[in-house]
């Protein structure tokens, strides 16, 4: 069983709203707003942008030619959209985590011992957060399509409850208050109580499990990533349809996760050490 001590530090719990626009520098919160409305549109004009934000549109055609200036944007006669240069700060910030250099050499094996995909997963702002997939090539297609970067609801899924388990109650009780537990399926926990029950007997037993609580027909087996503190630096699942979830396959790949969380550590411990 993988059960480390939790860490009696303190922690300063970082959550978010989803209106990033709230902050003590406006014209910052209106250049985040902008970005983030760029992300829904392929080509989207300074009209039409003002118009979906209800900002003037002066101000919009300001924070686009900054955006541009900076290499954060491009414009053609179709309108603006985000550049590649943010696809290559998030991959640099993605690739210096000790998190994934300790982990992402074992992930295509665990892929492969599984016969399903598999993923590295961390905290952020409250929510999970994919740093990356794998799949072996006999894995059947999933519900969804996963990406680095994706987030999901910590309550919801291997990954997150993973983590949740591990972290100190006063920041899991932060990260409820502020997310709240919204069923995203008939599957998923939405009692407060239930859920922290959950977590307990997911620390007890070292990995987590969800069964189609995140997305109906897909389920995960997680297991967390401490470091030499025993601070819960993120999780790694293994996860696929739900149909797969027959006979030993539970125990089967639930080994091989706490297996590969086991390595995982070993090699982060070093990366920390450096």
């Amino acid at each position: 069983t993988r059960r480390p001590p939790i860490p009696d530090k303190i922690y300063t719990v970082s959550v978010q709203t989803d209106s990033m626009s709230e902050g003590p520098i406006k014209s910052a919160g209106t250049m985040v707003e902008i970005i983030q409305a760029l992300q829904k549109h392929d080509r989207i004009g300074v009209r039409e942008l003002a118009g979906k934000l209800s900002i003037p549109r002066s101000t919009v055609s300001e924070h686009l030619r900054t955006l541009e200036y900076h290499n954060l944007a491009t414009a053609s006669s179709e309108g603006y959209q985000l550049s590649l240069r943010l696809l290559e700060i998030g991959i640099q910030t993605r690739n210096e985590r000790p998190i994934y250099k300790a982990t992402k050499s074992e992930m295509s094996d665990l892929a492969s011992k599984t016969g399903a995909h598999a993923g590295i997963g961390v905290e952020e702002f409250g929510r999970g957060v994919l740093l990356d997939s794998w799949k072996d090539e006999n894995a059947s297609e999933l519900p969804f399509h996963d990406y680095p970067g994706i987030r999901m609801r910590m309550h919801t899924s291997g990954i997150g409850k993973a983590i949740l388990a591990h972290h100190p109650l006063e920041r899991v009780e932060a990260i409820l208050d502020m997310h709240g537990i919204p069923q995203a399926t008939e599957n998923t926990i939405s009692d407060r109580d239930e859920l922290l029950n959950e977590l307990e007997t997911i620390r007890e037993r070292g990995f987590s499990i969800s069964r189609g609580e995140s997305i109906q027909g897909l389920f995960s087996i997680g297991a967390p990533i401490f470091d030499r503190t025993g601070t819960v630096e993120g999780a790694i699942s293994v996860y696929g349809p739900i149909g797969n979830l027959k006979g030993s396959f539970v125990d089967r790949v639930s080994e091989a996760v706490i297996q590969t969380a086991n390595v995982c550590e070993m090699n982060l411990r070093y990366e920390m050490e450096r």
